[in-house]
Order: structure tokens, then sequence, then C-alpha cells
């Protein structure tokens, strides 16, 4: 027997894009509350929500578009500047009243329609072509750079109202390219050979375009997957094409927590195109969907893992999955992510926790005991992300920066941190 639950969602799927969830509350004389609830179990997700839909969304009442005229474009980007929100949109429902008569029309952007077309058709493009071939010298291996480019969070929304902080897609690929620009000019009288670039780390900030993690954590976006993914693939190419101009450059694949398959998905793409460049390097295993990665240079035994498994796992982990490396090596090295605060230690035969240690707003450093022969150092990296409206209000205020780290043969003996 249908119970009002059911009617709920029948009637929420009947008139999708129609009624937000306070007048569907009306209707059935039910609480908001409630309402609000069984949206997240059935994942009813076809409520009116102020006038304006994403564009990625389904159109059900898409034989009702048409295009927006000039005022139209003008009063919703107005409307859209004055509640905080970037003023570009793709489409929006517009409530009208003629001689009493309510109507509802979807009105298209068809400025916004012909861009995204035309960069999707770029992109699209852009991938299918073939690497360039390269005639490069082998390079020797004297000193290793790190870029370590990890929880960049593309597609993440942070707004000035709400975090006193602004996040976007754009404000986060622009973080890293010049971020790390600005770190490499430091190193260049360091005598750089390699770099080693570890991809996905939560490079996009959701795994679906329900704007929610694998696991259904909810998110706030201010970008459809889609978008997120092309510039993330769009950032990683001119990352690593400017590296192998000079250098051989080194890529790995690490899983994540935000973006397991969408991340996974952008390393692939990057895989693809870089696979005839002769100064790019990428074996197969190192490109999978496991969640620890190892490299041996020199002395150094490194290995990338995004950080959301327990510290004291670590050491154990690499005795049985690397035993012959770590036999091998001299001292071991831990970079992750996750956290989005610095965070470093030493273990071995004895512990010392958090040598280095980011709180809100400043950074505890303590003195590390005894030599690096025999250890493993953890190394939790810095986001270049500001933190959303449930980090602010939780009080989980990261220092947003991107970090780059250099071994020689025997082991760590530089690093820089670029603040934002």
């Amino acid at each position: 027997m249908p119970t009002y639950k059911d009617d709920i969602e029948t009637y929420v799927k009947a008139n999708t894009g129609l009624f937000t969830r306070q007048q569907v509350a009306d209707h059935f004389n039910k609480p908001y509350d409630r309402v609000r609830k069984l949206a997240t179990e059935r994942s009813l997700s076809g409520f009116f929500s102020g006038g304006i839909i994403v564009k990625e969304r389904t159109l059900t009442q898409e034989a009702n578009m048409r295009d927006a005229t000039k005022t139209e474009q003008t009063r919703i980007e107005r409307l859209l500047e004055k509640n905080g929100y970037r003023p570009r949109w793709g489409v929006a429902w517009v409530h009208l009243q003629d001689d009493g008569i309510k109507t509802t029309t979807l009105l298209r952007n068809p400025q916004e329609v012909e861009q995204d077309t035309n960069d999707q058709e770029e992109f699209l493009r852009r991938i299918a072509r073939k690497a360039p071939k390269v005639k490069a010298r082998e390079l020797s291996s004297e000193n290793l750079l790190i870029l370590a480019n990890m929880d960049v969070h593309i597609g993440k929304s942070c707004e000035l109202v709400r975090t006193n902080n602004t996040y976007t897609v754009d404000e986060a690929v622009r973080r890293v390219l010049e971020g790390q620009a600005t770190l490499y000019k430091r190193t260049l009288s360091h005598g750089i050979t390699d770099v080693l670039i570890p991809l996905g780390n939560d490079i996009i900030h959701v795994d679906n375009n329900r704007a929610s993690t694998p696991s259904g954590t909810p998110q706030d976006v201010n970008a459809s997957a889609e978008t997120m993914m092309y510039n993330a693939v769009e950032m990683y190419i001119r990352l690593v094409e400017s590296m192998a101009k000079k250098h051989n450059v080194w890529l790995c694949h690490v899983h994540s927590n935000h973006d397991r398959l969408n991340g996974w998905s952008v390393s692939q793409m990057v895989y693809r195109y870089f696979q005839n460049d002769p100064r790019v390097h990428m074996a197969v295993e190192s490109m999978n969907n496991t969640p620890r990665k190892y490299f041996i240079y020199g002395h150094n035994l490194i290995m990338f893992q995004h950080g959301e498994s327990k510290d004291e796992a670590i050491v154990g982990q690499m005795m049985n999955e690397a035993r012959l490396a770590v036999s091998q090596t001299l001292v071991s090295y831990v970079y992750q992510g996750d956290k989005h605060h610095k965070m470093t230690q030493t273990r071995g035969e004895t512990v010392q926790r958090f040598t280095e240690k980011d709180y809100n707003g400043v950074t505890v450093i303590k003195s590390a005991n005894g030599n690096a022969r025999n250890r493993v150092k953890v190394e939790t990296v810095r986001s270049p992300s500001e933190a959303d409206a449930w980090h602010t209000t939780q009080n989980y205020n990261n220092l947003p920066a991107v970090e780059c780290f250099i071994h020689d043969t025997n082991s760590q003996w530089g690093r820089f941190t670029h603040w934002f």
C-alpha cells in the first residue's frame, strides 16, 4: 500500500523542476525537514531551486525551451551577481504572469551554449591528436624534483559570502600552474634533471554529476563533472609539457576518496596523450588505481598514497608490498594528501609524531632526532584549495599552498612552499 513518501516521490518526478521543497511540503501538509530528508533518502533531485538549473542537468521540458533575449540575459545575470554567483549560465527557468495566468518558460543562453560547444570540440581535437615526437638526448640523473599537487579539488565551491574566500575551477587551475611555475624558478640553480609528478589525489572535487563523492557525501560544487575533468586534463598537459622541455618527467596516478573514478579517468587521458613522448615516462603499473605507488631514486624509496588510511600501518605496509626495495635503499619517504594540513613525522624503531604540523593560522616545527638512515619520513602535503562552508563552520581552516621537494640520490635535501 503506497505511503505518503511514495506519493511525494511520484509527485516530484511528475513535476520535475516546478516546485521547491517547501512548496511540496505545503502541498502534502508535511514538515519541510521531512521532505528534505526524504529527498536525500530517495535521491530526489527534481526540485525547483530559485530559478537556475545547472546546464548538465536533464531538461524534462525541453520542448518549451527558447533562446533568451538580450533583456532577459541581462536580467538573469544581474540576479546571479546580486546573489553572489558568477554571471555565467546555460539554462534557467523563468516564471511569467500574463492576464492572471502563470507560466514557466525555460530559457537558453545562446552565447554560453555556443562557447561550451566550441570548448568541447577543441578539447576533443586536442586529446585525439598524437603527442609530438621529440628527439632528446638522455639526461643523467642528479636531482629529482617532486611537484606535489595534492588535493587540488577542481570544482570545489567556496563563496565569499559564506567562507570569506573564493575558490572556483579557474582559480584552482591558476593556483597550480602559477604556483608550480614560481616554485620551479627557485630550483633552477640546483641542477634538476628529473621531475616526478603524482597525478590524481583528489584532483577533482566529486565523482559524478550528483555533486557527491564515491561514498555519497554531498559537496558544494561550481561546475559539472565534465568541466572539472576537462580543466584538470588541460592543466596537467600544460604542466607536463613545460617540464618535459628540459627534464625527464615521471608520472603516476594516486587514487583518492573524492574522485575515485573521475580522477583515474583524468590520469588515463594524460597517459594516452604523452605515451609517445620520449621524455615522459609512465609504467602501466604506475597508472593503475591501486592505493599506493613506489619509486626508487638512488638510496631513496618514495611512496605516494592519498592519506586516508592509518599512519600506524605505513611501515608494515611498505615491508609487505616493497620488501626488496626497502632492503636496497637507506631511507623511505611517504608523500600523502587528504588532510589539507602539513603534518610531518618520522617512523622506524621509534616514532616521533609531528615534527611539523599546521594548525589554524600557525605552523609548529620541532627538531627531528636521529639521522636519516633506516627510517620512514611521512609527509602530509598542503592543499591549494580553500576551506569550503562546512569546513569553515567546523574550524578546519587550512593554510592553502602548493609545495615541491628535491631529492639527490641520498635523501630529500630541499623543499619550497608557495602560499596563497
